[in-house]
């Protein structure tokens, strides 16, 4: 599997993370001449759009993606064997916290 910061992402999901309700203000910051964005040109039915780089996104936006993808994944359970510790790993720093806090609350409530 290709590296994350590798990967392309349609301009149609940026911009609706972004709060738009089209693409045309990206496709604008895109075709700029000192565009931030790395972005290609897909070819699609009935002509073409746009992919931008996920690497040069905003921070903020990568993590919204990232949140949205792990939200898209359906949870499948692993058979743990009780005497190995599970390593789990994370998308990001914060979501690691967040999880160890939820822990640490459902520990203080038991």
């Amino acid at each position: 599997m290709a590296n994350k910061k590798d990967k392309y992402i349609d301009i149609d999901l940026i911009a609706k993370l972004k709060g738009y309700t089209t693409n045309r203000p990206i496709r604008q910051k895109i075709n700029k001449e000192n565009s931030k964005y790395t972005a290609r040109k897909v070819k699609v039915q009935g002509g073409f759009t746009y992919e931008i780089l996920f690497s040069t996104l905003e921070p903020e936006l990568q993590e919204k993606i990232l949140d949205e993808e792990i939200k898209s994944k359906n949870l499948v359970p692993i058979n743990i064997n009780n005497n190995i510790e599970p390593k789990y790993e994370f998308k990001t720093e914060k979501l690691r916290v967040e999880a160890l806090a939820k822990i640490d609350l459902i520990k203080s409530f038991e």
